[in-house]
């Protein structure tokens, strides 16, 4: 794995999530927050922009799809995977936030 922080596809991203849960006991959370590029058409041509930026550091932007599959064979918690600001209400949904999370829980 390199040193980049937001971790490529071609790094494995989620076989690096799953042997990490597997090495955790049950009743044990995977909390996850990752950059959305389904929720906002933009967001491509923000993230070629932040990317050229950022330098070495490259921003991986993923679908719901591709950000569910880390809890795969977990529990999700209430509200499941959600846009950020609708997973606790707390946060003001006016102010949007390109962003999905989630908290799972291995059984």
């Amino acid at each position: 794995m390199n040193s980049r922080a937001y971790i490529p596809d071609s790094d494995g991203p989620h076989r690096i999530v799953s042997e990490l849960m597997s090495a955790t006991a049950p009743g044990s959370y995977l909390v996850v927050s990752d950059t959305a590029r389904d929720f906002d058409e933009r967001t491509e041509a923000a993230t070629a922009q932040l990317n050229q930026r950022m330098g070495p550091v490259r921003q991986t932007r993923r679908s719901r799809q591709e950000i569910a599959a880390y809890f795969d064979g977990l529990d999700l918690a209430e509200p499941g995977l959600v846009l950020m600001p609708e997973w606790r209400t707390q946060a003001n949904p006016a102010h949007v936030i390109n962003c999905y999370a989630g908290v799972g829980r291995k059984p």
